[in-house]
């Protein structure tokens, strides 16, 4: 019965993430209560593992809700979230200035965050900012076995060099939108989820360097989740 319910949840755990990954790529975000329903099958899933597999599904369940957690701060009020986003919002615009472009990010009290060039063309959420990656990249290291001063070293690389990658893909999105005459959705569909992956991908190989074992314990977890998926053979 145990291993049933350890197989259930895994396998909802596998819907529901490709379905948010669908929805962030094609530039939307999850409700709260979507984000809530991904986190629930992690409680047997980490409850139910055996020994050699709690620490890796442990990491792996850090780098998963530094993913989709962020998206709860959008729930604060519109002047604290604005708040909370301004490292994110000044990083953005000070790259923006260096490539000498007239892109850049207006906080507007009370409603949110505008991307605008000559004109407003998206608000800016938490998934378009670090604070979805920074986290993640945080988390993934400071869960991962290792000392102590190593794991911290780790997360503040992933945190610190979030925010420059961040910049560089939104300046990327809108200089392929206005190069190839794209609209911004249609930009951000085919750049943001390549880059976003190259560049986690990138920290995590500077990130193992500092922890050694960091990205197979990473791996290890991700063995360990698809063994509780019921096979259908």
């Amino acid at each position: 019965m145990v291993a049933i319910i350890e197989r259930i949840a895994a396998l909802v755990l596998l819907i529901l993430t490709a379905h948010a990954l669908w929805v962030h790529t094609n530039g939307g975000e999850l409700s709260p209560l979507e984000i809530v329903a991904l986190e629930v099958p992690w409680i047997p899933i980490l409850l139910k593992c055996d020994d050699k597999c709690k620490r890796p599904l442990l990491v792996l369940f850090a780098a998963f809700s530094g993913y989709f957690l962020p998206r709860l701060l959008e729930l604060l009020p519109k002047d604290i979230f604005i708040l909370i986003m301004m490292p994110d919002v000044l990083s953005v615009n000070i790259f923006m200035k260096i490539m000498g472009v007239t892109w850049h990010l207006k906080p507007i009290e009370g409603e949110g965050i505008l991307v605008v060039t000559n004109k407003p063309v998206a608000f800016y959420t938490i998934g378009c900012s670090s604070l979805r990656a920074a986290p993640l990249l945080a988390l993934t290291a400071l869960a991962a076995p290792g000392p102590l001063r190593k794991r911290i070293l780790a997360a503040l690389i992933g945190i610190l060099l979030s925010f420059p990658a961040n910049a560089i893909r939104v300046w990327g999105i809108l200089a392929v939108a206005d190069y190839f005459h794209l609209n911004f959705h249609l930009a951000h569909v085919l750049i943001s989820p390549l880059f976003s992956i190259i560049f986690v991908g990138l920290v995590m190989i500077i990130q193992d360097w500092v922890l050694p074992g960091y990205l197979e314990v990473i791996a290890d977890g991700l063995d360990c989740l698809l063994s509780c998926i019921p096979k259908p053979w």
